[in-house]
């Protein structure tokens, strides 16, 4: 039907297309669509970003930001479940976290686009009343493709790799650094010969042996392993665990 069809006309297609008596009621929905898609601005808001539901069901509203009210919600809804999504495809531990600004970024400037647009757009309804390019339409089928595109791109997106444990990542640079300037693996080497010569007199002092089996850390050699040292081991396959489990750069 032709956007400028009379409200009394258009009763009688819808009646005569769906068949029902051409003097009968239509169902309420409806019969106040066409009541009040007989007033011309109507017929414009409608067009530019008024769905069929608004325009319907809402009661007792007639200006612009009236409907808004009642339509708003539901695109914000769809704004905010799409950021839902984009989230967790960039949820921490994804390898994603640092696209997530930029593709919520773009989410928010589509919603500042769409709704400028909707408030600026002009409305060409031609004399014959058809072919009428339906914007709140149209527009809902680019916002779905929006968030279509935007949800694959974000999931198509290079994920960094894991990050690198400070502390393991400081000492293997340490390491290696002290083997290639001789200066520092000079003083190194000097340092743990000093660090193992004090390390036996403490050992070999019978107070320490004493005190360090009561602290439940004793490290005198006898039958089987010292607790001291069964530690020792724990930590060191703990610490060599954690290096081979980082990524190779």
């Amino acid at each position: 039907m032709p956007l400028t069809i009379a409200p009394d006309a258009m009763r009688r297609t819808v009646l005569e297309r769906a068949g029902l008596d051409a003097h009968g009621p239509l169902p309420k929905p409806l019969d106040n669509l066409i009541t009040r898609l007989s007033s011309f601005e109507m017929r414009t808001l409608y067009v530019r970003s008024l769905p069929m539901s608004s325009v319907a069901s809402v009661r007792a509203h007639s200006t612009f930001d009236d409907y808004a009210v009642y339509a708003l919600p539901h695109a914000l809804f769809a704004y905010i479940r799409e950021a839902a999504v984009l989230g967790l495809l960039t949820i921490v531990g994804s390898g994603r976290e640092r696209w997530r600004t930029y593709v919520v970024g773009a989410l928010a400037v589509t919603a500042v686009l769409e709704c400028y647009w909707i408030s600026t757009v002009t409305v060409r309804i031609p004399k014959d009343g058809r072919n009428v390019f339906m914007w709140h339409d149209n527009l809902w089928i680019l916002r779905q493709l929006v968030f279509l595109l935007l949800s694959i791109v974000t999931h198509l997106l290079p994920s960094t790799s894991p990050l690198v444990d400070p502390a393991s990542h400081a000492l293997a640079t340490h390491s290696a650094l002290e083997q290639s300037v001789p200066l520092l693996r000079a003083a190194a080497s000097e340092w743990w010969d000093r660090q193992r010569l004090e390390g036996e007199w403490a050992r070999s002092d019978e107070a320490v042996q004493r005190v360090a089996e009561q602290l439940g850390r004793g490290f005198v050699e006898g039958q089987g392993e010292g607790t001291l040292r069964v530690k020792a081991k724990e930590t060191a396959a703990r610490i060599k665990a954690s290096l081979l489990a980082q990524p190779a750069s």
